[in-house]
C-alpha cells in the first residue's frame, strides 16, 4: 500500500497547481499517470537503495563486510583529517576460533562470529563503523574518539564476552570467547590510514601472541 499511497499524495500535491481552478477528466486522468510514474520511480529508487544495501553487508554478521568497511574508513579518515578530530581503528580477531570451527563444526562456528558482532555492536556507539574484515576478524572505526575511550571500548566487550560466553542450544555448558584486540590512532599513531591500519594490526598481533604464550 505505501506506494500506492505515495502516489495518490503525488497527485493531490499535482493538482494543487492547478490554483484551485475545476478540471476535467483529462487533467485528473494526466495527473493519475504521473502520480504512478513518479510512485513507481520512487520506489525503483527505494528498492536499489536496498540492495546496494545489502551488497555492503557480510551474510553471517551482517556487519559491513570487507570492501564496505574500507570504504567507510576512508571517509572517516578523511573526515578525520579535514576536521583535525582524533580517529582510532580498532581490529579485533578471535583467539581459537579454528578449534570452534573444528569442534562444533561451521554452524556453530557461524553462531559465534553472530554473538561476537552483537556484542560489538550493542557495545559501540551508532555512530562507530563495524565490519567483518576476515574469516574471525572485525574492524571498527571509532571516530571522534582518543586511545584511552577506545582501549576502554574493548575491555567492555571483553568483559562482556568473558562473562557471557556462548551457549550451544540444547547444552548447558558455556563456551569462553575471547578476543583480542588492536588499536590504532589517528594522529598519534600515523597520519595517514594505511599507518593507522597497520598499527592497529600489528598491535592486534601481538596481543594474540602474547595470550598464546
Amino acid at each position: 500500500t505505501a506506494p500506492l499511497n505515495l502516489q495518490l499524495d503525488t497527485v493531490g500535491m499535482i493538482g494543487v497547481l492547478r490554483n484551485g481552478e475545476p478540471f476535467g477528466q483529462a487533467d485528473y486522468d494526466l495527473l493519475e499517470s504521473i502520480g504512478i510514474e513518479v510512485g513507481t520511480a520512487l520506489e525503483h529508487a527505494r528498492q536499489h537503495s536496498e540492495a546496494l544495501e545489502a551488497a555492503d553487508r557480510d551474510p553471517v554478521t551482517n556487519l559491513l563486510n570487507h570492501r564496505a568497511i574500507h570504504q567507510r574508513l576512508d571517509v572517516a579518515f578523511r573526515r578525520a583529517s579535514t576536521l583535525e578530530k582524533p580517529l582510532v581503528v580498532m581490529m579485533t580477531d578471535m583467539n581459537n576460533f579454528k578449534l570452534f570451527n573444528d569442534t562444533y563444526g561451521h554452524f556453530v562456528g557461524d553462531q559465534v562470529l553472530k554473538t561476537v558482532a552483537r556484542a560489538l555492536t550493542e557495545e559501540c556507539r551508532e555512530t562507530d563503523i563495524l565490519g567483518r574484515f576476515g574469516g574471525d576478524e572485525f574492524l571498527v572505526v571509532l571516530p571522534d574518539t582518543d586511545l584511552a575511550e577506545a582501549q576502554a571500548v574493548a575491555e567492555r566487550v571483553q568483559r562482556r564476552l568473558e562473562e557471557e560466553g556462548f551457549n550451544k542450544v540444547q547444552d548447558d555448558r558455556t563456551i569462553p570467547v575471547k578476543l583480542s584486540f588492536g588499536l590504532g590512532g589517528f594522529p598519534s599513531d600515523g597520519a595517514s590510514r594505511h599507518e593507522v591500519l597497520t598499527i592497529a594490526d600489528a598491535n592486534m598481533y601481538h596481543a594474540k601472541t602474547s595470550d598464546s604464550e
